[in-house]
């Protein structure tokens, strides 16, 4: 399943795109709720990239907890900067059912003055040990992908407004 956000977030663009490089940003996100950050390794600055541990710490619709046990979601994720492209990829890996969930997506940022806006696409793939219901879950899962990264853009205008 595509799916496509589009959002404004409240800081310079050069701070938000930076800010997937830094560990203190991290730190802030860990805050979140329903995604806990287990650990990170620190960026390759020649490289550009970031990988990023997670746990889900939240509630799922009974559906998705028909086939994924919430207790188990937990993954690494992949982030590739690009600083001169002002875009960001993110593969995410799952430590358990890498067999049921495909996830990927990408951020482009546009320079609106002062702030910032987020371009989000992604694809989001669930493979059921049954032949339906995989679409039905597709579809709660990326609703629940696009509420975090609403709140994904209020830590980052957080985090941003700490580096003035």
């Amino acid at each position: 399943m595509h799916f496509e956000v589009e959002q404004k977030i409240d800081a310079p663009r050069d701070v938000v795109e930076r800010a997937f490089l830094e560990p203190g940003f991290y730190e802030v996100l860990a805050e979140m709720e329903d995604f806990k950050v287990t650990g990170t390794v620190d960026p390759d600055r020649g490289e550009d990239t970031v990988h990023v541990r997670y746990a889900f710490t939240g509630s799922v619709a009974a559906p998705v907890r028909a086939f994924i046990d919430p207790s188990k979601l937990s993954w690494s994720v992949h982030a590739e900067v690009d600083l001169s492209d002002h875009s960001t990829a993110f593969t995410l890996v799952p430590d358990q059912f890498a067999d049921r969930l495909k996830l990927s997506y990408a951020y482009r940022f546009l320079k609106k003055g002062q702030t910032t806006r987020q371009l989000v696409t992604g694809d989001l793939g669930v493979r059921l040990p049954i032949p339906v219901g995989g679409k039905a879950i597709e579809k709660a899962m990326a609703g629940g992908i696009c509420e975090h990264l609403a709140k994904e853009a209020r830590f980052i205008e957080r985090w941003a407004l700490d580096q003035r």
